[in-house]
């Protein structure tokens, strides 16, 4: 299937792997591959989460988030605020400082049941609109069409994105030049 995806998104693939692994997570999951589709500003699914409203960089910052296997709406119900101790970390050891460290070698991260799924989606959105090609436009389209509880479906959900109106905002996108 991947010679069906045009570079962006194979890019935004390889990236979402990368970022898996950098995080120190077991599999490649939904809100990766969101979060790496729309992390260059340039891409169809960056320009269309921006005409939707949303501003690409913090929902590539909050699927990088939502994989961190911290359940920040558990530790909210005990009155613990997630962003407040992040914030008084990095401000006591540094930006990184809770940054997995250790990256578990070349391994090849196996997909997870919604990222599987994402792929799949994207693929149908790509034969639903007689496009040869996979881009960026219908991963984001993928992970917006998945059950509520996938965490793409979680963080497009958290930012209050309108799922209903990506696909009109992914078509405009993509017949539109990128700003240089």
């Amino acid at each position: 299937m991947l010679e069906r995806f045009a570079t962006e998104a194979r890019d935004a693939v390889t990236a979402a792997h990368d970022a898996a692994q950098r995080h120190g997570a077991t599999a490649v999951t939904s809100a990766h591959l969101l979060g790496a589709a729309v992390s260059d500003q340039r891409s169809v699914a960056a320009r269309a989460v921006l005409v939707a409203g949303t501003e690409p960089a913090a929902l590539a910052d909050a699927a990088l988030r939502a994989d961190d296997g911290i359940d920040a709406e558990a530790l909210a119900a005990i009155g613990v605020d997630l962003d407040a101790v992040r914030a008084q970390v990095e401000d006591e050891f540094g930006a990184s400082a809770l940054d997995h460290p250790h990256v578990r070698g070349a391994r090849r991260l196996p997909f997870a049941p919604d990222a599987r799924k994402t792929l799949e989606l994207a693929l149908r959105e790509a034969i639903a609109s007689h496009d040869k090609r996979i881009d960026s436009g219908h991963l984001l389209l993928g992970a917006a069409r998945l059950e509520r509880r996938a965490p793409a479906a979680r963080v497009l959900a958290s930012l209050g994105v309108d799922t209903t109106a990506l696909p009109a905002s992914v078509a405009r996108c993509r017949h539109e030049q990128p700003a240089a």
